[in-house]
């Protein structure tokens, strides 16, 4: 999912790093797929409220393709004023059911239909489904071209074909170390559909920058996250 993220806290935006990339967070912004560690120093007080969208809305609803906002947080102020709008209400509102009956609101003059390859797409990106073992199996069964394909996951993900395939094993990974402890790191790299113990290490480590070992000794109870330093 790609998700626009609206910031209700009363303190002033805060850096953070994606890739030695600062960004900060502004009123509202967008966060895409990420393939890089996002380091996020904690405030006092913050207060967050996001909508999860699918990539082929978010293109519809911007008139931007989401794999632009891949590994960054880009301020949606100047991309559809509507948003901001939106903010202020929220920002207005104290009760979560009214906040939400806003977002409704605006999603509902804003509704769109996904065509049936898109809705297959959305449902492979979303899907723990590792039964595509090649691109051209994928393709196949999207009723696309390998190369069309591609095109479109580039598109929706920021990512290729190929790269997605070993982003949705690396994720599968962070799934089974959560879920079944009692496995070795040997037997969740197979179940994740590697070829080898080397080759789901340096998948792993070209998304994190650091080993499945020592993810899982620094772990924190939400997958894909480790919490360092918090009070």
């Amino acid at each position: 999912m790609i998700e626009i993220i609206f910031d209700l806290s009363e303190e002033a935006p805060f850096s953070t790093s994606i890739n030695n990339k600062t960004h900060f967070t502004e009123k509202c912004f967008i966060n895409g797929f990420n393939t890089s560690n996002i380091q996020m120093p904690a405030r006092k007080n913050h207060h967050f409220l996001g909508i999860q969208l699918y990539p082929s809305v978010i293109k519809k609803q911007l008139n931007t393709p989401a794999g632009i906002f891949s590994n960054s947080l880009t301020d949606l102020q100047y991309l559809d004023s509507s948003l901001l709008s939106l903010w202020y209400k929220m920002k207005n509102e104290s009760s979560f059911n009214k906040r939400l009956g806003h977002i409704n609101s605006w999603l509902k003059k804003t509704r769109y239909e996904i065509d049936s390859r898109d809705q297959m797409i959305n449902n492979f990106i979303l899907s723990d489904n590792l039964s595509f073992y090649s691109v051209k199996k994928l393709a196949a069964e999207l009723c696309y071209s390998t190369r069309q394909l591609s095109r479109k996951m580039l598109e929706l993900t920021g990512m290729n074909a190929e790269d997605i395939l070993l982003y949705k094993r690396y994720l599968h990974s962070i799934q089974l170390m959560h879920s079944c402890k009692e496995y070795s790191l040997t037997d969740i790299a197979y179940r994740s559909g590697f070829s080898d113990q080397s080759h789901y290490i340096r998948t792993f480590k070209s998304f994190t920058s650091f080993t499945p070992g020592e993810y899982r000794t620094r772990m924190s109870r939400v997958r894909g996250h480790i919490y360092q330093d918090v009070r």
